[in-house]
């Protein structure tokens, strides 16, 4: 099936204002989801600096155990988006989505309540293999609900997720742990999943506007002419779906670039309090609050580029994404010369925010090439390889911290990976718009 991008005709002036589910509604659901588990995710690197618990579980001093509780975490988490992809076209993402918030629920309680480090691990695992349905779902969502012209917004909402979680769980998890202990910081977030996220999911969502009590007949128009046609989905009789777009070289070079983002972020996240501390000299009070800067000034990037990227007469994506990850590595090959503390604080929240801007144009750029009920299982294979690059980007950063004793190779491996992102973006400029898998 293919959608009609340019089309932009306005609801019939004789039908009723149209209603906004799609984004009251789903749009306010998934940026919940992926908040709390953007927290969820990043709970143990506060846990991990707590004495309570290195004295609790015998892990102080053993870096390598402390650090596979990450890694197994992301390598379930990477393995989990195929899998996902490939059943969500069947059993909905409604379902999906409920089902996986269920599992993260109970391996965070589970995790609160392990008194060694196996059952740790295990729970871990549990947990990556839970959340990893969160991408495809999302795009599933995004390709049942919007009309292409609003995708990018869409992605957007969702998307701002990734950065509102780490910005509120620096000092939220720490007020958490310090008071009730680090236990008390997996329960939390637990019971917040099970009383907010889960009954979102079952009361404000369905898997179409046909399907859902509150789109009025105006809003479901507007979807249906803005669209060309308004895609079905059912329990019994799903939309076909299938892996056509492995034989799409555009999807393959989306990915690379996918894999040249998530080696980025990750190894980011990772390292740079630590830059912050050793290197410029911050407090960790300070570093806790540079950080939330950091993700705060993200939040406006991705929905300025989201917008422009929407407006944009032929609904182009790949040139916004190029732009993205263009500056982000020239501001991080910037972090080699020595600059002024000010100037150096400056490119570092400069480089983050305009490679968010290609991050999250990747979504209705996938949205668009895959333009059909298979964009689901396009995403979790996509993502399993971005995200396996992400599991391995900490690692491999932090030997060659280890090996050289500064951030100058650090720094340059990073430009690298945003320039390999926007030199693989730029072959689709001319390409994206081409006739979906």
């Amino acid at each position: 099936m293919q959608l009609s991008p340019n089309v932009r005709r306005p609801v019939s002036s004789a039908a009723a204002i149209p209603t906004s589910v799609r984004w009251t509604h789903i749009g306010l659901t998934l940026l919940v989801a992926w908040t709390i588990g953007m927290i969820d995710k990043s709970s143990l690197s506060i846990v991990m600096a707590n004495k309570d618990f290195l004295k609790e579980t015998g892990l102080a001093g053993h870096t390598v155990e402390l650090g596979m509780l990450t890694t197994a975490m992301l390598i379930a988490y990477a393995i989990g988006q195929p899998i996902w992809g490939h059943v969500l076209t069947r059993w909905g993402a409604r379902r999906c989505l409920t089902l996986g918030l269920f599992i993260w629920v109970v391996a965070l309680l589970a995790f609160a309540a392990s008194s060694s480090y196996g059952a740790m691990l295990f729970w871990r695992i549990v947990l990556g293999l839970g959340e990893a349905v969160l991408f495809p779902v999302c795009s599933l969502y995004v390709y049942y609900w919007y009309p292409e012209q609003e995708r990018a917004r869409a992605s957007s909402v969702w998307y701002s997720g990734t950065m509102i979680g780490p910005a509120l769980s620096g000092f939220s998890l720490a007020w958490i742990v310090g008071r009730g202990g680090w236990r008390v910081c997996f329960i939390v977030f637990a019971v917040l999943t099970l009383v907010v996220t889960i009954p979102m999911v079952i009361w404000l969502t369905r898997e179409t506007p046909q399907q859902h009590p509150r789109v009025n007949e105006a809003e479901r128009r507007w979807i249906l002419e803005a669209s060309g046609t308004m895609p079905t989905w059912s329990a019994h009789q799903a939309e076909p779906a299938n892996y056509q777009f492995l034989k799409d070289v555009r999807f393959w070079l989306l990915t690379v670039s996918h894999i040249g983002n998530s080696v980025f972020f990750w190894g980011w996240s990772t390292w740079i309090p630590s830059y912050l501390r050793s290197t410029e000299g911050f407090s960790l009070q300070q570093v806790g609050w540079l950080t939330t800067l950091m993700y705060g000034c993200c939040l406006i990037t991705i929905f300025a580029g989201s917008v422009l990227s929407d407006k944009d007469k032929k609904l182009r994506r790949a040139p916004y994404g190029v732009m993205g990850f263009t500056l982000a590595g020239c501001f991080a090959l910037l972090q080699v010369a020595k600059l002024p503390a000010g100037l150096a604080l400056v490119m570092l929240i400069s480089t983050l925010a305009f490679q968010q801007v290609g991050a999250s144009i990747f979504y209705p750029m996938l949205q668009r090439i895959v333009n059909n009920a298979s964009v689901g299982r396009a995403q979790g294979v996509s993502s399993f390889f971005a995200q396996g690059g992400a599991a391995l980007s900490p690692v491999v950063i932090g030997s060659i911290l280890g090996k050289s004793g500064g951030f100058t190779s650090a720094f340059v491996v990073m430009a690298v990976a945003l320039l390999v992102a926007a030199g693989t973006i730029a072959f689709l400029i001319r390409r994206e718009d081409l006739v979906a898998s």
